[in-house]
C-alpha cells in the first residue's frame, strides 16, 4: 500500500487562517552529556540565550569554535552559519536539545561559508559523526539546459551548483576534503537523487566517517557550504570519539503519561511525566544495541529513600514504589515524582553510553500539578505530547483552496482514503471511509480507574453534531484479538458542549466525555482500545484530531475504516504508522485523553479483634478521601471511615455480646480498590482469641455471620472455631 509523505504541515496551514498554535507543540529533546571515549561533542545548546531570534543568540559560538566567511561581499548573519531553533513547523526539529546551526542561500551570489571545530587529538578507532538536513536535488543545476523533458527529466549534463563538504585540517597543513556530498552523487540519475531527497531532507539525519588516517594527530573539522542558488542546510550534534552503542529503554507498555489539560486549547505538560501504579511491579525494558562483551548498569531512585540504587541486570524489573505523603498525611502528585532510571552501557572499543528518558515518573494518583495555587488536571495518554509534540495531519486540497484532515473528516477525506485503498482502481460503488480513530492500551498490574476523557482537535463542527467516546476490551478471536462487540463504557458529547478556543471559522476545541460509571482498565483483558467516532457526519465541516507528531518506539494510534468491496461492506483496522510525516512513519497516538487515576487502599491489618470490647480503630492508607469510600459490614457491626491519605481511619464498633463468640466482616471500597476485614467479638469476660490452641478440642464452629454450623462435612470457606479452653481461631476449609 502506498505510503504518503505529508508535505503540507497542519499547524502552518491552520495558522494562515488565524488560529493560534497550541502551547508546547514542539517536541522536547534530551540534551546529551559528553561521555568517556568522546573527544568532542557539540550540539550548540549552552549559550543561555533563550531568545533564539536575537543577534546575540544567532552569532553565538561554542568555545574554540570559529565561523569564517569567504563570501564577497560578506553577507549578513543568516547567510552565514548561525545558531537557530525550531521556530515553527517549517523548520526541522533539532536532533539534540533545542538548537542547531543553519544557513540560508542568498540566491545567485556565490557563497563560501565555514564552521570550524576546535582542535581535537584523534585516538585509535575514533569516528566523526553529525546530524544534518540536506537537499540533494539542490546540489545540481536543473532546467531545460540540463535535463531532458522527453526522458523523464534525466540529465543532459549533471553540473554541481552547491556543495556541502566535510573538511579536515591537520596542524598548519591545508584543508583536505573528507567527504563532498555533491561529488558523491555525481553519476546518479535524477530519479535516484529524487528518492534520496525524501530521505535526506525529511529530518536531520546522522552521517559518520572514520578517522583512522588521523590516529594520534591533532585535527580540526570544517563544515563548508559552497555554491549558489541552493537550499538551506542544518547541522547538529557534532561528535568525535569511539563508536557508540545505542543505549535505550522503554517502560512497561502499560505506562500512561500526562496528556493535555481539560481546556479548549490543547496544552501539554512542560515535560514528560509518566504515571505508574503504586504497590505494583514496575518494569523498564532494555532496548540497547547488542554488542559482544557489553555490560549494563541501571541507576534508579531508591523506593525507600532519597538516594539511588544500582543493578547490573539486563532489564530493570520488579521495582515497587509506595505513595509519599506530606506532613498533613495528604498525597500530592508532584511530591511523588521520581527521576527516570539511567541506563549505562560499556563495551571494549566503544564509548561509554548512558540514556535517561526525558522527564520524570509519578507513582499513583492522577495527572495533576499546582500552578500559581491552582490545580491543573491532565488527562492520560499512552505517549507523552510533551516529548513527541502535538499536531494534526492535513493535506492540501485539489483545488488548493485549503486543506483537508487525514485522520478526521472534511472535503477530500473520503476521496483520500478511497484512493489510498484502491489506488484509483475502485469499481462503481466501492469506497473506503474513515469512521473512527483509536488508541491501543495495555493494562498495568493494578487497575486504572477511568471516569471519562476528553479529545483535542481542530476544525468546525455544528452544535448538533454528536461524537461518541468508548472503551472496548480486546478479546481472543480466531487465534488473534479483536474488539469485543460491546464497550465497557460509553459517553456522548454534542457540538454545543465542546470547549472552543477563539471561536472562528476553524478553531481548536476539546470534546469532554463523562461515563455514567467509572470503568477499570485491568488485567481482566490483555488489552483495550479507546475509540472516538461520530465525526463522519453532515454536521461536521472539518474535524482534525490532535496526535503526537514525532515517531515513538510504539505505534498506538489506529484507524477504523468502512470499506465497500465487491458488493460487500466490511470494517478494517490499521495503524496510523502506515502514513508518514516529515519525521517518518507516524508511530504515535491520538490525543484521546483518559480522565483516570491509579488509586490504592491499604492496611497492615487483616483481622479486627474486638475481644471482649466494643470498639477498634484501624489505620488505612487511601488515595480516596473518606467521603468517597463505601463501607459495608455485617448487621451487628457499625463501621465508619474518616480522614484521607495515610491518616485515614476505619472505626469499628459493636454492642456487647452475650453469647460465646461471633464473627462478621467490614468491607471498604471505591472504584478500583477494595479491602475486607474479618471482625471477631467474644462474650464479655472470656479470654482473648489465640492461635496456639495446644491440646484443646473444637466445641463449636461458626460462619463469619455468627451462625453456628455442624462440624460434619463443612463446605469450603472461612469459619470461626471455638475451642474447649475458651480460645478461638479462623479455620480455612478447602
Amino acid at each position: 500500500m502506498q505510503k504518503f509523505l505529508l508535505t503540507t504541515l497542519c499547524l502552518s496551514a491552520a495558522l494562515t487562517i488565524g488560529a493560534t498554535a497550541p502551547v508546547f507543540n514542539k517536541a522536547i529533546k534530551p540534551i546529551q552529556a559528553q561521555k568517556a571515549g568522546v573527544s568532542l561533542f557539540e550540539s550548540f545548546e549552552n549559550a543561555e540565550l533563550p531568545d533564539f531570534s536575537s543577534v546575540e543568540s544567532q552569532t553565538w559560538l561554542p568555545e574554540n569554535w570559529t565561523r569564517e566567511s569567504k563570501t564577497q561581499p560578506e553577507p549578513s548573519t543568516i547567510y552565514k552559519w548561525f545558531r537557530y531553533a525550531q521556530a515553527s513547523t517549517y523548520y526541522p526539529a533539532p536532533s539534540d536539545g533545542s538548537n542547531f546551526m543553519m544557513l540560508l542561500p542568498i540566491g545567485k551570489t556565490e557563497q563560501d561559508e565555514w564552521l570550524i571545530s576546535p582542535s581535537v587529538k584523534i585516538q585509535e578507532g575514533d569516528i566523526l559523526s553529525f546530524h544534518a538536513l540536506l537537499s540533494p536535488l539542490y546540489f545540481f543545476k536543473t532546467g531545460r539546459e540540463y535535463q531532458d523533458e522527453n526522458n523523464g527529466y534525466e540529465w543532459i549534463e549533471q553540473v554541481i551548483r552547491q556543495r556541502f563538504r566535510v573538511m579536515v585540517k591537520e596542524g598548519d597543513n591545508d584543508w583536505i576534503v573528507l567527504h563532498d556530498f555533491a561529488e558523491a552523487l555525481m553519476g546518479k540519475t535524477v530519479k535516484e537523487i529524487t528518492e534520496l531527497e525524501e530521505e535526506m531532507s525529511a529530518a536531520l539525519k546522522e552521517y559518520s566517517f572514520p578517522l583512522d588516517d588521523y590516529a594520534g594527530k591533532e585535527i580540526r573539522i570544517g563544515f563548508q557550504y559552497l555554491g549558489s542558488e541552493g537550499n538551506s542546510m542544518f547541522l547538529d550534534e557534532v561528535r568525535i570519539g569511539l563508536p557508540e552503542m545505542t543505549a535505550s529503554y522503554i517502560p512497561n507498555f502499560c505506562t500512561q503519561y500526562y496528556g493535555t489539560v481539560r481546556n479548549a486549547l490543547p496544552q501539554a505538560a512542560p515535560e514528560p511525566i509518566a504515571l505508574m501504579p503504586p504497590f505494583a511491579p514496575l518494569y523498564w525494558m532494555n532496548l540497547s544495541d547488542y554488542v559482544e562483551d557489553a555490560s549494563n548498569t541501571w541507576t534508579y531512585a531508591n523506593p525507600e529513600g532519597e538516594d539511588t540504587l544500582t543493578t547490573d541486570e539486563y532489564d530493570l524489573m520488579d521495582v515497587y514504589y509506595s505513595p509519599r505523603y506530606n506532613e498533613e498525611g495528604i498525597f500530592v502528585s508532584r511530591e511523588n515524582w521520581y527521576n527516570n532510571p539511567t541506563l549505562t552501557a560499556v563495551a571494549p572499543g566503544y564509548a561509554e553510553t548512558s540514556f535517561t528518558a526525558p522527564g520524570k515518573f509519578q507513582v499513583g494518583g492522577r495527572g495533576e500539578t499546582q500552578v500559581s495555587g491552582e490545580t491543573m488536571q491532565f488527562g492520560l495518554m499512552p505517549l507523552s505530547p510533551a516529548q513527541y509534540g502535538l499536531n494534526f495531519a492535513s493535506l492540501l486540497r485539489e483545488d488548493a483552496l485549503g486543506t483537508f484532515p487525514i485522520f478526521g473528516y472534511g472535503a477530500g477525506t473520503d476521496k483520500f482514503w478511497t484512493d489510498y485503498t484502491y489506488g484509483g482502481q475502485e469499481e462503481e460503488g466501492e469506497y473506503a471511509h474513515l469512521t473512527a480513530i483509536m488508541n491501543f492500551l495495555y493494562p498495568a498490574a493494578a487497575p486504572l480507574v477511568v471516569s471519562g476523557g476528553w479529545v483535542n482537535a481542530y476544525g468546525q463542527v455544528s452544535p448538533d453534531a454528536e461524537f461518541t467516546y468508548e472503551i472496548y476490551p480486546m478479546i481472543e478471536l480466531d487465534g488473534g484479538y479483536a474488539p469485543a462487540d460491546k464497550p465497557l463504557a460509553s459517553a456522548t458529547c454534542k457540538g454545543e458542549d465542546f470547549l472552543i478556543y477563539d471561536e472562528g471559522i476553524l478553531s481548536y476545541f476539546t470534546i469532554p466525555f463523562t461515563f455514567s460509571t467509572p470503568v477499570l482498565i485491568d488485567e481482566t483483558y490483555p488489552s483495550y482500545i479507546v475509540k472516538l467516532s461520530g465525526f463522519r457526519s453532515p454536521e461536521v465541516t472539518y474535524f482534525a484530531p490532535m496526535q503526537t507528531w514525532e515517531p515513538a518506539m510504539l505505534g498506538l494510534g489506529y484507524l477504523e475504516k468502512e470499506i465497500s468491496f465487491n458488493g460487500g461492506v466490511g470494517t478494517s483496522l490499521s495503524s496510523i504508522s502506515n502514513i508518514a510525516n516529515e519525521h517518518g512513519d507516524m508511530m504515535g497516538a491520538f490525543a484521546l485523553n483518559l480522565d483516570g487515576c491509579y488509586p490504592w487502599l491499604k492496611s497492615a491489618t487483616e483481622e479486627i479483634d474486638l475481644g471482649a470490647g466494643t470498639t477498634a480503630d484501624i489505620n488505612l492508607e487511601s488515595y480516596y478521601d473518606a467521603e468517597q469510600l463505601t463501607v459495608e459490614c455485617s448487621s451487628w457491626i457499625n463501621a465508619t471511615v474518616s480522614g484521607k491519605g495515610n491518616k485515614c481511619k476505619l472505626s469499628v464498633s459493636a454492642a456487647e455480646y452475650d453469647s460465646d463468640i461471633r464473627a462478621g466482616f467490614v468491607k471498604v471500597s471505591a472504584p478500583g480498590v477494595s479491602k475486607e476485614f474479618t471482625v471477631v467479638q467474644k462474650k464479655s469476660g472470656i479470654e482473648d482469641i489465640i492461635t496456639d490452641n495446644g491440646n484443646a478440642t473444637v466445641v463449636a464452629v461458626y460462619t463469619l455471620s455468627g451462625a453456628q454450623v455442624s462440624t460434619d462435612n463443612l463446605a469450603p470457606g472461612i469459619y470461626i472455631a471455638r475451642y474447649s479452653d475458651g480460645s478461638a481461631r479462623k479455620l480455612y476449609v478447602k
